[in-house]
């Protein structure tokens, strides 16, 4: 009975034995894996009282306040981890990922580099890495980095939905929407993987790509798991209707899209809304 699931297993541990930082730190991550960020940071602290230089439950520590918004201390804590263990890639990844939520995307480049040269085949580092460089405009070496990540593990969902969203930005949908397609096998409900496929599937001219009844069907599904609360994802139903000639509902869906951009302050998607809801009620689809 012990042995139901983690969560069981390291409470019993910790029960039956004295000083257990690895039990602590295992209960930590059970938690944390259960969506208790919170309950798990007394573990990790409790493990780090245990055993100061213990650099997996450093590292579990970040991640854990990264998941509460506290990056600053997450930062600390994947420092503390490389201090312990110097050699240790996934402390360089996580800490890389903190400083680029922090906008330092050139200390983030640094230490993702850092992760791969310790690590060359990280699928979560070359994920990350190639995102940034994306972002950054460095599309070559961006896309390089994505493509060796599910290259080594065709299960990456997100190696395969930054992929994506990369080629598409680039003009090469008919490859971004096969890599949308492979996000989706891994993960069916990935909400920004549909809403994006829908898009191109909605809005691209070429034949090949174009499957309107398809972008319905994955936009309805990305707002169903958003509770119909994401602009976005509303504007972009309402695209696919307006494609399919669904006139009375690609305006009901885009009003609703403008009203909840307006209401969360998202100004310019709110601008952008509006120009589609005038097209609609004029009968006008997306695309012309």
């Amino acid at each position: 009975k012990y042995w139901k699931d983690g969560f069981t297993l390291f409470s019993h541990a910790i029960a039956v034995t004295r000083n257990n930082a690895l039990a602590e730190c295992n209960l930590g991550n059970a938690l944390g894996a259960q969506g208790h960020p919170k309950e798990a940071i007394g573990h990790f602290q409790e493990a780090l009282r245990l055993s100061p230089a213990y650099a997996e439950a450093h590292v579990n520590f970040g991640v854990a306040l990264g998941m509460e918004g506290k990056i600053d201390e997450a930062i600390e804590h994947y420092r503390a981890a490389i201090a312990s263990r110097p050699g240790y890639a996934q402390a360089h990844r996580f800490l890389a990922g903190a400083l680029a939520v922090e906008h330092k995307n050139d200390e983030a480049m640094q230490e993702f580099r850092e992760a791969l040269r310790l690590k060359p085949d990280y699928p979560e580092a070359h994920t990350r890495l190639g995102n940034l460089l994306v972002q950054q405009g460095e599309n070559e070496e961006g896309l390089r980095h994505l493509f060796a990540a599910v290259n080594l593990r065709d299960d990456c969902e997100d190696g395969h939905y930054y992929l994506a969203g990369a080629l598409a930005r680039l003009g090469r949908v008919q490859e971004a929407a096969i890599h949308f397609r492979a996000a989706l096998r891994v993960q069916p409900n990935h909400t920004a993987a549909l809403n994006d496929l829908a898009w191109i599937l909605a809005t691209e001219h070429d034949p090949g790509v174009r499957n309107v009844s398809e972008a319905i069907r994955l936009g309805t599904r990305a707002c169903e798991l958003s509770a119909h609360t994401n602009a976005a994802y509303l504007d972009t139903l309402g695209t696919a209707f307006s494609e399919a000639d669904r006139w009375p509902e690609a305006i009901k869906t885009t009003e609703e899209a403008a009203a909840i951009a307006t209401a969360t302050a998202q100004a310019n998607l709110a601008d952008q809304i509006q120009n589609h809801l005038r097209r609609y009620r004029s009968e006008s689809a997306y695309r012309a």
